[in-house]
This record gives C-alpha cells, sequence and structure tokens, in this order.
C-alpha cells in the first residue's frame, strides 16, 4: 500500500492551561506543534515518548508547590491502566511490566481537570533503519528495517515505513526478507528534489484503533535529501542507520567511513577532496536533526461532549512516527 499526500499546517495554538501545569519525559522525541482541544481547555503536543516493554517510564510533572496531582495512563480503549500520584513538581514512575505493549496516553489529572496530556508508545520490538543519506531525483533509495523482540506479550503483523516532511508524506508498507527484516524501495521521483526528508519506520500489531494498527515500536529518525538527477551520486552508497552510524562507503576506494555518530561531522578518511564533501553532507544532516520528528495528524472530526464524568478529547488522533501510529484516538476520555 502507498499512500501520498499533504501534511497541512496546524491552527493557531492558543492553550488554555498555564505553564504551571506540565508533563515531560526524559528522552522524548520532538513533533511539530499540535493544538488539542479537552473539554474547555486546549493543550500543546509536541514531543512523543517511547520505552521498552519492562522499563521503568520515567515521567516530570510541574504544578504549584502543594498541589497534589494524579497522572494517569490510558490505553488506546481511553480506559486507566494505572496512575501514579504526586504534589507539587516532583518526578513519577511507571512499571511498564505491567501492562501490555502498545499505544498510551499520560494524563496530568489537577482537581478534577485534565490540564496536560503525554503520548507514550511502550514497545514490544525494537526497529532499526538502515538507508543511503542521498537519493538523485531519477533513482531509487532501498530502506531496511530490522525488528528485534523484546517481549513475546503481543504479535508483530508487519512492518509500515513513511518517508516525510512538513509538505509531503509517502507511506509504505515493507516487504519481509527474513525472520526479522523487511527492505522497502521508494523512487526518487516520488520526491521533491532538494528536498530533505524524514525517514521512520514502526512496528505493528494485530490490534486496530481508529483503523489503523496498533504501535508495538519505532525507529529513532533518520534523514533522506534528494539531489538533482546532474549531481555525482558517489555518495549514494553511503548509509545511515537511525542511531547515526555510518557504514563503509562502498563506492570509494582506500577511505572508511569512521564508526562515529554522522552529527558530529568528524568522519575521518583517507582522502581529503571526499573527506570535505562528507563533512558537507553530514552538516546538511545535522541542520535536518531538528526535523527528524513526528508528523501529527490534523484531523478533528470528533463531536464535543461533556458530563460530570467524563472529559470529551476532540480530534486527538495523533498521527505518529511519519503518520504510521493513530493508537491515541480517546473519543472520550472517562476516568473511574
Amino acid at each position: 500500500m502507498t499512500i501520498t499526500g499533504s501534511v497541512a499546517a496546524g491552527p493557531a495554538l492558543v492553550v488554555a492551561d498555564s505553564d504551571d501545569y506540565d508533563l515531560s519525559v526524559p528522552g522524548a522525541t520532538d513533533t511539530p506543534p499540535q493544538t488539542v482541544s479537552v473539554g474547555d481547555s486546549t493543550h500543546e503536543v509536541s514531543a512523543l515518548a517511547t520505552v521498552d516493554y519492562g522499563d521503568s517510564l520515567a515521567v516530570d510533572v510541574t504544578a504549584p508547590e502543594g498541589t497534589d496531582f494524579d497522572v494517569d495512563l490510558y490505553n488506546s480503549d481511553s480506559h486507566v491502566e494505572t496512575f501514579e500520584s504526586g504534589s507539587g513538581t516532583e518526578r513519577v514512575t511507571f512499571d511498564t511490566d505491567d501492562v501490555d505493549p502498545g499505544s498510551y496516553m499520560l494524563a496530568l489529572y489537577i482537581d478534577g481537570n485534565h490540564v496536560d496530556i503525554f503520548p507514550v508508545v511502550i514497545a514490544s520490538h525494537d526497529v532499526t533503519t538502515s538507508h543511503p543519506t542521498e537519493v538523485n531525483s531519477d533513482g531509487e533509495v532501498t530502506i531496511d528495517t530490522t525488528v528485534s523482540e523484546i517481549s513475546s506479550a503481543e504479535t508483530l503483523s508487519g512492518v509500515e515505513v513513511a518517508v516525510w516532511n512538513d509538505d509531503t508524506v509517502i507511506r509504505n508498507e515493507a516487504t519481509a526478507t527474513g525472520d526479522d527484516s523487511y527492505q522497502l524501495t521508494i523512487s526518487g521521483s516520488q520526491l521533491e528534489e532538494g528536498e530533505s526528508y524524514n525517514v521512520y519506520a514502526i512496528a505493528q500489531g494485530t490490534d486496530e484503533v481508529e483503523g489503523e494498527p496498533e504501535a508495538l515500536g519505532v525507529s529513532y529518525g533518520s534523514t533522506l535529501t534528494v539531489t538533482d538527477s546532474d549531481d555525482s551520486d558517489e555518495d549514494d552508497d553511503d548509509k545511515t542507520d537511525d542511531n547515526g552510524d555510518s557504514e563503509e562507503d562502498e563506492t570509494d576506494e582506500g577511505e572508511t567511513d569512521s564508526e562515529g555518530s554522522d552529527y558530529d561531522g568528524t568522519d575521518e578518511e583517507e582522502n581529503e577532496t571526499d573527506d570535505t564533501q562528507n563533512e558537507t553532507n553530514q552538516s546538511e544532516q545535522s541542520d535536518d536533526t531538528d526535523d527528524n520528528v513526528v508528523q501529527p495528524n490534523t484531523d478533528d472530526d470528533e463531536d464535543d461532549e461533556s458530563d460530570a464524568d467524563s472529559v470529551p478529547v476532540l480530534g486527538v488522533q495523533f498521527l505518529l512516527l511519519g503518520t504510521l501510529f493513530i493508537g491515541l484516538v480517546c473519543r472520550t476520555i472517562v476516568r473511574t
């Protein structure tokens, strides 16, 4: 399946809750800001947390001194799996071995209201990708994905890959090439020449949320740049993985990239000319690091409901990690 389309800019940010209340998760991935309505208030969602199943999930809460709070962990069915309580500004910790892997949302609950929210994936599978950093506009690029099991609690149904930027999203189902390996080839002509794109892969489960497979694991983002078809393609075989490591250049004789991060621009090569070129490429990749973020959906199709026992959430359809993860669609949050 291939889906192409445009990603519209989100609405202007109107935040009803103040900076006095905040949820954050150390190590979370930044996302483009998305304004989400919860009852009569709005919240900015701008990050996604991922934690391996069985590991502790640390959540930092900011609240005025002496303010009691609960942090609720909602599953994709909008039910509270568990919660942690505290007061003021402090860190609370969830044990993820007590919940199933999948898609969740943290909600900060104070004085009868949810004052902040934060999406989370509890991963049963580790996902990594490897691919060239560049593709010619008239060429092709192959994206290799490896999936390793963290927990057998959930069944893997497949892997989908997204290549996207602020203007374009391309989703494709990767083809299994082994027990834990998947591969996808896309054409450079599907992308805009001169543009850089984020590349993400997601391990999908057998359960569905709003017609989308639930996320069981996500890769770190990497970058792909589309070059002019007339440009030299000598760097096409320089691969990057989603941890920033580079592989040996197969096209340049007598040179080997270092095993360090591509982001620090410290690849050591014997050929001074190629070294300069590679550092330029690495600089471009570093400039794009802030763009390696997940893209939320901007759809808002839900009707507003209100009663004393429920908090309606309007359009909480987080189209995350290259539009592959809709796991936090909460039509009505009911706190029991």
